[in-house]
């Protein structure tokens, strides 16, 4: 059992700590307010206006985009045609392990020619998400 002496030491220690804890609490808070607002102005001086009007090259760059939109989805094709192959003989011979890898081959195609489709839809909602 401590003695009385013992347990004012303790009870100091933590008044002691917990007054510690306090401080740094609030400087760090305060900093991180300061930051927050130099943030705030920082960032409150830039504007993005994505356009590709006067962009030397835009023209070709929509034209390299759109290409690799087309090798995407003959990747998919690809895919789940390989995939469908792999899964239907390994199914047919009893190799329920090959025939797992087609079927993850045929709905990785899948998901590729989705993703592919999406990637325009999914990148201006989220730029009009961010910038409303």
């Amino acid at each position: 059992m401590p003695t009385s002496s013992s347990s004012r030491r303790c009870t100091r220690a933590r008044a002691w700590v917990t007054a510690l804890a306090t401080t740094v609490a609030i400087v760090v808070a305060s900093h991180v307010q300061t930051a927050v607002a130099y943030a705030q102005t920082v960032v409150a001086q830039v504007q993005v206006n994505p356009t590709s009007a006067d962009f030397p090259g835009g023209a070709m760059v929509q034209r390299l985009i759109d290409w690799a939109g087309q090798f995407g989805l003959w990747g998919s094709v690809a895919s789940l045609l390989i995939g469908a192959g792999i899964w239907g003989v390994s199914q047919q011979f009893g190799n329920g392990f090959q025939a797992g890898k087609g079927k993850i081959l045929a709905a990785a195609g899948a998901v590729g020619a989705v993703l592919t489709g999406l990637a325009p839809t999914i990148v201006n909602t989220l730029f009009n998400a961010a910038t409303a």
